[in-house]
């Protein structure tokens, strides 16, 4: 990358506030300071399942799972004239500039450790009374441990390290249950299938406190920490021989020269590893809830043609109350080829202790700039700042219709319309812009890293969404006598639309509403993604033991829009093909290869100017769309019983 110059031989755009005690490094023109894709991975997955059968009739069984994955990726390059780079003077008096270690500037690269285990147990069987039953429960736990590194806290000055460990997460979930299955006579066509049973789920989630540096705010995060210069009062007790201006030690310092508003005595350094502030004392935290539940499912064959299923479930969280939902749903056989279906019913969804504790505070893109924004929990005095509110549980109304054919033995279909309603939906607000009043007042109250903060975000329940489309599944067969040929079409249409925000204004003679899912916000919501998708699959198999298989996956056009909500784009939709052959060489052994995205086809880049592309980045990261290029691979399974 290139910066280019004015005749100060400073960069045009570098602040010119310390230029009087620069001395600028030559800047690389390397073509790599940023790397957008896949970020470098590896991992190791183990998994067992495993099942017993006694002599009672009954079975246990049990599955367990470990993984170890490690990857890390480039953050947002830290040019030579941004903020990172202020001169800063040292208590000898001479003057530390951070551009002599990263002459052209660095990218940070992000690094994750996640550990994931789980085990699920039970025994399941049945009663004389032909009552059967499944006795379970399961366990899991992912711990994410963060590292940092090329990177460096520039309040710390010439003491800063390069690698930290800024902290991790640690959530887990134990649950037992105890499900149950009847089959009554009570004079249908079939049996009265009846269904019940209970679960109780006990639910953490940690954050983790990281090294002291990657959250510390040093001696250079307030001006002046030497104290070199000297006010009246400090000169009236005897201060620098009661002289009043700077003292800086050693005769080779002007002091005169030397107190200008524009020296490096006045320059704060941001606190914290700069791209991702480490979780300190102050923003660690657990959190925990219990919950049980109870269901119960009635399910027959009314008649002959006619299917009829209604259920209910009862839920009490031990920090959100008690909900019932419901749900009932229905099949009718008009005759052998066609059947219409159709289904209605309520849903709940609690936050997540993730929603309800997460902070997080990292470099992001906003009108095509980098910029830190904070993450945090409603309750966290930042979002108070702007009349958050603490979260409360989602819920939901939706119903279905739809036909079911099979015109031949080789052809099926299925066309249904859906429609949801979220009530209360839990979705990130929008940018809030914090102020200097509102930095400083962050500050008083020890909030790490709100020194470096542009914007905060935080977990809402602002708007209510109404989300409709149609769904249609079509498979046809061939039997060649060689092979089998099965061609699959799967077609989704949907809109959604937000029908409610919140004003939390708190003047309500105030005109002009604040919504804190702006228009911007809404106008992603209801336009970012793409409003249909489209995949057509052909799979021939030879001899039951190697299968091809090609796949198109057709993306339809969707809009974008700036955060001042003052520019729009239209971004065409696309077409993928993903290709593999998999050959059954044995019994236990199945070997694959394969490409997605054969023709390395990418996305619309996203204008330049003022939306989300910033830094390098052509295309939006966030897209449904592959924009990584071509992935190409070989795999073998081994599977035995």
């Amino acid at each position: 990358m290139t910066l280019t110059r004015g005749s100060d031989g400073i960069p045009d755009d570098t602040d010119t506030r310390y230029a009087d005690n620069l001395q600028f490094a030559e800047i690389s023109d390397t073509p790599f300071v940023m790397v957008w894709g896949a970020p470098v991975r590896e991992a190791i997955r183990t998994f067992i399942n495993a099942g017993l059968e006694l002599d009672n009739g009954s079975n246990l069984y049990a599955w367990a799972n470990y993984s170890d994955s490690n990857s890390n990726g480039p953050f947002f390059h830290r040019r030579p004239s941004d903020s990172p780079f202020l001169p800063l003077r040292l208590p000898s008096g001479l003057i530390y500039n951070p551009r002599d270690r990263f002459p052209s500037g660095y990218t940070p690269r992000f690094a994750g450790n996640v550990i994931d285990m789980s085990f699920t147990g039970g025994v399941r069987g049945e009663f004389a009374n032909g009552l059967s039953y499944d006795f379970g429960g399961r366990w899991g736990e992912s711990t994410l441990k963060y590292k940092f590194f090329n990177t460096m806290n520039p309040s710390l000055g010439p003491a800063t390290p390069t690698e930290f460990r800024p902290g991790g997460l640690i959530s887990d979930e134990a649950a037992f249950n105890a499900d149950f299955v009847l089959p009554i006579d009570v004079g249908f066509a079939s049996d009265l299938n009846l269904a019940f049973g209970i679960e109780y789920r006990d639910e953490g989630y940690e954050l983790t406190q990281g090294d002291q540096k990657s959250w510390e705010a040093g001696p250079f995060s307030i001006s002046d920490p030497w104290n070199f210069e000297i006010d009246a009062a400090e000169a009236a007790s005897g201060q620098n021989g009661g002289s009043v201006g700077c003292f800086i030690p050693g005769p080779q310092f002007d002091p005169a020269s030397l107190c200008h508003p524009g020296d490096p005595i006045h320059n704060v350094a941001s606190a914290g590893s700069n791209g991702f502030t480490g979780y300190g004392p102050d923003s660690i935290s657990t959190y925990g809830r219990d919950s049980w539940a109870a269901y119960i499912d009635f399910e027959a064959d009314i008649t002959d043609r006619f299917l009829a299923t209604v259920a209910g479930r009862y839920e009490d969280f031990s920090d959100f109350g008690s909900n019932f939902s419901w749900r009932m749903a229905g099949l009718f056989q008009i005759n052998d080829e066609l059947r219409l279906r159709a289904s209605a019913g309520t849903g709940f969804r609690a936050p997540t202790p993730g929603q309800l504790s997460t902070i997080n505070i990292r470099t992001a893109v906003s009108s095509g700039a980098p910029v830190t924004v904070g993450l945090f929990p409603p309750q966290h005095p930042a979002p108070k700042l702007f009349n958050a509110v603490p979260l409360e549980d989602e819920t939901s109304t939706q119903f279905t219709l739809g036909i079911a054919a099979e015109p031949t033995d080789r052809l099926t279909l299925t066309l249904d319309y859906y429609f949801i309603a979220l009530d209360d939906q839990i979705w990130r607000s929008s940018n809030q812009f914090v102020s200097d009043a509102d930095r400083a007042l962050l500050l008083s109250q020890g909030v790490q890293g709100a020194d470096t903060l542009i914007f905060v975000r935080y977990f809402t329940n602002d708007i209510d969404t109404e989300t409709s489309g149609i769904d249609l599944v079509a498979t046809y067969s061939i039997d060649w006598g060689g092979g089998d040929t099965t061609f699959s079409l799967a077609a989704n249409f949907n809109k959604t639309e937000v029908t409610r925000r919140t004003n939390r204004q708190t003047d309500p003679t105030d005109p002009d509403p604040i919504y804190f899912v702006d228009d911007a916000g809404v106008f992603d919501i209801e336009n970012g993604d793409p409003d249909y998708r489209v995949h057509l699959t052909g799979r021939h198999t030879w001899n039951n033991d190697v299968t091809a298989t090609l796949r198109g996956n057709w993306y339809g056009d969707y809009e974008q829009t700036t955060d001042d909500f003052d520019e729009f784009a239209t971004l065409s939709g696309k077409v993928f093909w993903d290709a593999d052959v998999s050959w059954q060489v044995s019994e236990t052994l199945t070997l694959s290869i394969g490409a997605d995205n054969i023709f390395n086809e990418f996305p619309d880049p996203v204008p330049q100017l003022g939306f989300s592309a910033c830094c390098g980045r052509l295309y939006d990261s966030s897209t449904v769309m592959d924009w990584q290029g071509s992935y190409y691979y070989v795999r073998g399974v081994l599977s035995w019983d």
